[in-house]
């Protein structure tokens, strides 16, 4: 008796895990790229959902003065095409679409964490609604399609700007 129940428990936490997995996957999970002033990682992010809604951006800073990420010149790639700018939580869309976001920056040897959407992948729905993932009325992350997924990142140091670009391969699981 013990070892049927066994056998059945076994079997609904394996069914369950399976429920579980994501029906997507990245290549690589997580992409790194190690440059002298900088060290990039983007990762997808599924949150609770079977399928990617978002990225995580880390950026370490190994210079001793501060960084700057331009977001208005930050660009979403996919399949190595410009398709628009992110948003993230504190964003003002309003200086968004006027291209005025302020700088952000990365003091010397300290790193940035951030988990931003691709704009066009936003879902909208009524103003009034209030079931958010982000936290804004109407407003949740979109699927972020199968094919090449990255970013094309403005990155600045003083006056100089340089336009770096990473990338994963996201498919959908058979």
């Amino acid at each position: 008796m013990k070892n049927k129940l066994c056998m059945i428990i076994s079997v609904i936490l394996m069914m369950g895990s399976i429920a579980a997995s994501p029906g997507w996957v990245s290549s690589p999970a997580i992409q790194i790229t190690d440059k002298a002033a900088f060290n990039v990682r983007l990762e997808p992010l599924t949150k609770d959902k079977n399928y990617f809604i978002a990225f995580r951006l880390t950026i370490l800073n190994k210079t001793s003065k501060p960084l700057t990420i331009d977001w208005n010149k930050t660009r979403y790639l996919l399949n190595g095409k410009n398709n628009g700018g992110f948003v993230f939580k504190g964003i003002d869309t309003k200086l968004m679409k006027k291209a005025a976001l302020p700088f952000e920056i990365i003091p010397a040897g300290q790193t940035l964490n951030k988990e931003i959407m691709p704009y066009k992948l936003l879902a909208r729905g009524p103003f009034r609604d209030k079931t958010s993932d982000v936290g804004w009325h109407g407003i949740t992350p979109g699927i972020i399609p199968a094919g090449q997924n990255g970013v094309s990142l403005v990155i600045r140091s003083g006056d100089q700007a340089v336009r770096f670009k990473i990338n994963v391969t996201i498919q959908k699981k058979e």
